[in-house]
Parts: structure tokens; sequence; C-alpha cells
């Protein structure tokens, strides 16, 4: 339990039967420093890959938790996280770090990308089962903020992630089943909620769908698009339902909107 206060942390990690709960009044705060995130096997936009670990990682782990009411305040600026990403005016010839020909002509014994400065995500379980993050605030992530992959029974809900950076998507399963979220506020830098199953050959070599998923109730506030499917989906996705309560973005008129195209990577 994270009690009342600010509290400077590096990456945590999650073990089956723990939550992380940040009371209300209370802020975790994740130092912007890439060496407080260890190398960990992960995703990086639907490729598998070596990289800093998300800000909060739980790997084959189950019944694993971040509960709020309280804050996670990842940091990121234009002056760590976000420096060429390609955001406001600070545009650089590479995507994340990282050349778009390197990410897709890396063979899997050769991708150790931390060194390419390819961002983290916020809270990532992997390969877990029975997740529940709930009520809690999100602000300033390095990348996407909710990313659970190859999970099963994960529900989000009465979240608000409130973040304007670059990539900043609100919740992306990828390759999940059974998924719920539901009445959580979206006011976001990139989609507010986006169906992933992994990048071209990446993810049709894994080959594992996201599916069962359902979206009720969460006020989309700003966003490139409200319920995306893909990019990064070439595993296929087969999505139970989608109900938006409120669509009130400035950004994008799309509520709801696919995104499998050659340019958009699977």
């Amino acid at each position: 339990m994270v009690p009342p206060g600010v509290f400077l942390t590096g990456a945590v990690r999650l073990k089956s039967n723990v939550n992380l709960h940040v009371v209300e009044g209370a802020t975790l705060k994740f130092i912007p420093d890439p060496a407080f995130y260890p190398v960990v096997f992960t995703r990086f936009e639907g490729t598998e890959c070596m990289n800093y670990s998300p800000l909060i990682y739980a790997f084959e782990q189950q019944n694993v938790a971040v509960t709020g009411p309280g804050i996670l305040d990842g940091s990121a600026s234009l002056e760590n996280w976000w420096v060429g990403s390609g955001t406001l005016e600070n545009r650089a010839p590479v995507y994340g770090g990282c050349s778009n020909s390197t990410r897709r002509d890396a063979g899997r014994g050769t991708r150790l990308w931390a060194w390419h400065y390819l961002r983290p995500n916020f809270i990532q379980p992997y390969r877990c089962r029975n997740v529940l993050i709930e009520n809690v605030t999100i602000h300033n992530s390095p990348m996407w903020e909710i990313h659970p992959v190859l999970c099963s029974n994960v529900t989000v809900r009465g979240v608000k992630v409130i973040t304007h950076g670059p990539n900043n998507d609100g919740c992306d399963p990828e390759s999940c089943r059974d998924v719920l979220i539901e009445n959580c506020l979206f006011d976001t830098g990139d989609d507010c909620v986006a169906i992933k199953s992994g990048r071209n050959n990446d993810g049709r070599r894994v080959n594992v769908p996201s599916e069962n998923l359902i979206v009720r109730g969460c006020v989309m506030k700003d966003g490139h698009g409200g319920v995306v499917i893909g990019s990064e989906v070439s595993g296929g996705c087969r999505m139970s339902s989608s109900r938006i309560a409120a669509w009130t973005a400035r950004t994008s008129t799309e509520a709801f909107v696919s995104n499998r195209t050659p340019s958009a990577a699977g």
C-alpha cells in the first residue's frame, strides 16, 4: 500500500497475489531515468524484444492488481522519455529512438533494443491471469498506459487516464482474452482503447488473437480514436461488444475505427 504523500520509485515488478494499492492523497512518481528500468522481455508495438521494463510490470503471474484512488505519475516529458519521439516541435527521423527498418528487420536473436531508447509502457502484465486495474489516475506515461499482453481475465475499471504525450494510448489489450474495460475516463494523446495482437510477421508467428473483449460505459474525452482495432493486429481480433458512454474528443471524430492497413503495420 502506498500511503498519502509523494513517493519516488523506479520500476515496480508485481508478483502473484499482490495488489499495489495507492490510497487517496498518494502519488507514486516514477523517476524518468532509464537506469531505474532493467531490461525485461516485453513487446514494443507488437514485436517481442528485450527492452526497458515497463514502469509497472508482471510476468507470468496470477491474481495481480493495481488499485486506487491515488495517482500514478510517469514523469515523462519532452525533457526525458518523449525526446525524439516526434511530438510537437521536437520531431526526429526515427520512431521512438529506433528506426522502422531496424524494428522490421531485427532477427529474434538480436532484439536487445533498450540501447535504441525505445520508450517503456506504463502498466504491462505479460502472460498473466486474473488482472485488476481499478480506480487509479494515470499521468505522463512514456508511451502506452495500460498494456496487458497474452493475459486472460483482465478487468480495467474506473481508471482515469489523463496524459497527452506521444503514443499515449489509454488501454491496449494485446493478444488477450476475457477483457472488460468499463467506466473509465480517457483523455489521451493517442487512441483511447486500441485492440492489438502482434505486429506483422511477429504477430503471425505468435498467432494469438484478442478475443471476448467488452468496452462499456467509458468517457472518451480526447484521443485519436475511441475504440480502435489495430494497428498491430496480425494475430486477429474477436471482439464481443463496445458501448461508449460519451465521445467528446476534440482531435478526432472517430469513435470506432479499424486500423488494419499496410502503413499501420498489421
